[in-house]
Formats: structure tokens, sequence, C-alpha cells
């Protein structure tokens, strides 16, 4: 029967369909699986919850917002019906969410920017959501695509504070960015625990400074994609995040589009922060293993790779970091005759 299967084979059966590749047949089996007892119930859930997608609605009578509104309703619903609030020995929905994702409303910031927000505008939800998921490891806020009102002055101030209190009470491990103009740096250094960043064409806020001394001492990945955008060097809070302040640092990222940028890696140089030596070359301590490159063309042409991965276009002294007396060069060599539009350079940097 049923409830003399022992807990840990039901844990690994629910384990085996949560990992299901095709998303409706693993929500189906989930959910099937939820019905069937106490004991598949909680492992269950664990895979339904274990992470979830909030999209902030527009707060007006459109079919997109009130759809989106509806979602958020509905969970709101679930966790308020959640039968486990009455089984001291369950757990309860909420804290079955590991991975909370959040789309910024456009609508919101662009109506918020112009000082056009009407007054009949129904307030967020997402503050309310927020303070009932007690256990994210993982939190990724982004807006759609780059605009100018796409920034974080023109979010609703009740969820920039709950954003704020939840990144600093929640033992947040992993966080990602998208399309964010103007991010503190504080909602960044405010998690102790971070061991991974992404910041996906995200600029941050010039003027946000963070007091901790030894920022982000436990990060070990670090992603960066869009890279010319992210990295504005005369940005003195970017100036902030050099390498050199990442003392656990094993993964680096860059997500670059050459297309568009006339020197290639070049660009990245000033943020590493070279320090040259009279008569020497360039030498840094990076403290990572690995480095991945990603580069990607938005305007193709053929044999074009040259301008960006002969050594004058940053090549070179991109290799002359990553070098040391003890170590040979890892990246002199030719790249050319690329037949996709993006290549990925994996380089194994120190330890193996």
């Amino acid at each position: 029967m049923i409830h003399n299967i022992p807990q840990e084979l039901v844990d690994a059966v629910v384990c085996e369909v949560a990992a299901d590749g095709d998303k409706p047949t693993r929500l189906s089996a989930l959910t099937a699986c939820s019905l069937t007892s106490w004991s598949f119930f909680s492992p269950a859930r664990k895979g339904l919850f274990g992470q979830i997608t909030l999209i902030e609605d527009a707060g007006d009578d459109t079919d997109l917002s009130v759809k989106a509104r509806s979602k958020l309703e509905e969970l709101l619903q679930l966790i308020e019906d959640d039968p486990c609030r009455s089984y001291p020995n369950q757990t309860t929905l909420p804290k079955h969410i590991k991975s909370l994702i959040i789309q910024f409303s456009s609508l919101r910031t662009l109506q918020k920017m112009h000082n056009t927000s009407p007054g009949n505008q129904k307030q967020s939800l997402l503050p309310v959501l927020l303070d009932l998921i007690p256990n994210a490891r993982e939190l990724n806020l982004s807006f759609g695509s780059n605009e100018a009102h796409n920034a974080w002055p023109y979010i609703d101030d009740s969820l920039k504070e709950k954003l704020v209190h939840f990144c600093t009470s929640r033992p947040i491990h992993k966080m990602q960015f998208g399309h964010i103009d103007r991010l503190p740096l504080t909602l960044i250094t405010s998690c102790p625990k971070l061991k991974a960043l992404s910041m996906h064409f995200t600029k941050l806020d010039p003027d946000n400074h963070p007091q901790a001394s030894e920022p982000l001492s436990v990060l070990s990945y670090l992603c960066i994609a869009g890279a010319p955008l992210v990295l504005d060097i005369s940005n003195p809070t970017t100036r902030y995040l050099q390498l050199g302040a990442f003392k656990r640092l094993e993964i680096l990222e860059l997500k670059w589009n050459f297309g568009s940028v006339v020197d290639g890696i070049s660009g990245l140089l000033p943020w590493i922060d070279l320090k040259r030596g009279r008569g020497h070359s360039t030498s840094i301590a990076i403290p990572i293993h690995t480095l991945i490159i990603v580069a990607e063309w938005t305007s193709y042409r053929s044999r074009r790779e040259h301008r960006h991965f002969i050594p004058s276009a940053g090549w070179r002294s991109l290799d002359d970091i990553l070098s040391t007396d003890s170590s040979p060069k890892i990246l002199d060599k030719e790249y050319s005759e690329k037949a996709s539009k993006i290549t990925t350079f994996v380089v194994s940097v120190g330890k193996s």
C-alpha cells in the first residue's frame, strides 16, 4: 500500500518526475503526485513551487495586465488556502519557494517617469507576495528590454523597500539582473552569502556606494553580459567591482557583443584595473581559474573576425594579464574563419 512505501523512495520517485525536461508533462505529473497521499504531497509541491515567476501587472484594465494580475491573485489564494497551515509538521507552500523570478512592469515605470500614473491604478501585489516568501536562495529581477524608463528609481517605492528588506533578510546565494538602469550596488552587497552574480545589460547607479570594506567576499561566479554597457569605467560604482575585490572568485563569464564594439575585447581592460610596472609586462593577480568568453556579432561579415581577435584588438593585452612568468601564453594564437555568429572560448586560468 502507498503508506508502506519508505519516504526516501517516494522522494526519489518525485525527484525523477521533477527532472523531466518537458514542462507540461512535468507539471501534470507533479500535480497528480500531490493528490496521491501526504507522503507524495510535500515533495511534489517542492517540485511545483521550487521556482516561481512573478510578472508584475500594469495596474490597469488591459487584457495583459488583467491576466498578469489574476496569476498573482491565484498564487495569493493558494497560499491563503494552503492546507498545510493547519498541520505543524507539514511545510507550508511559501517555504518551498527557493528561486524567485520577478519581471517588472515597464508601463508602470514609464508612467512614473512622466508622472502620468492614473489615479485608479491598482497597487502592485509584489510587495505582499515578497513578505510571504521566507526561504528564497535565488533572486532574478528584470525588465523586458533596455528602455530609459526601465530604471530602479521608477519602480514603485513600496516595492523597492520590500526588495531591499528581502535581500538583507533572506539567504540569497544567487542573483541575476536584466535590463535595469541605475541599480543600487547596495542591493547586491547587502547579501553576505551571495556566491553567484549575473548582470545582463544592467547599469549600476553611480551615486550609490556601499559601505562594506570587503564586498561580495564569498562570490565565486560572476557573469557580465553586454559588457560595454555594464562596465562603464567612468562610473565610480563600477570601479568598486574591480576583480581584485573578489577574494574567492573562481569563474568569470563575459558575454560580449562585438558587432557594435570597434575595439573588441579592449574595452574590458580598464575595468580589470591594469597595473603596469616599468619595463615589465602587465601583471595582476586575478583569483579565477576559469574564464568564459561568449562573443556575438550582430552585424556579421565574412573575415571580419580579424578586426576583433587579432592581438591589436585586445587579446594579447588580455593574455598578458592572465599569464605569469611560470605559465605560457594561453590566448596567443590566430582566431579566424569563425563559422558561426556566436563563439565561446573557455580558458582555464589557474587551477586545473
